[in-house]
């Protein structure tokens, strides 16, 4: 069995498929070839996928949607400066409430 059918429940993505056109796609962690992979065969080359690290300095100026991975996991000091609005497979809401 490929490694990729062995993963977990397809939680990563349907949240690829409900993303919002465009939308910027926050990753577990800076290794992307799997989001890549999954977000191309679902014919989302719209998305960006970054890594956690994104709050702490890129979200600045821009006013794309921000989609969260479910196994994501953010810190205060990741988060601090977001105000803006994200969704997760937890929940919707402020940075503070994802």
């Amino acid at each position: 069995m490929d490694r990729r059918e062995e993963r977990g429940t397809g939680r990563t993505m349907q949240a690829l498929r409900t993303a919002p056109r465009g939308a910027i796609y926050v990753w577990v962690n800076d290794h992307f070839t799997y989001p890549r992979e999954l977000a191309k065969r679902l014919g989302r080359d719209d998305l960006r996928i970054v890594s956690p690290d994104f709050f702490l300095q890129q979200y600045r100026g821009t006013d794309r949607p921000v989609w969260v991975d479910h196994a994501v996991r953010l810190t205060p000091a990741q988060t601090a400066g977001y105000t803006g609005y994200m969704e997760s497979r937890r929940g919707r809401g402020t940075a503070a409430e994802a």
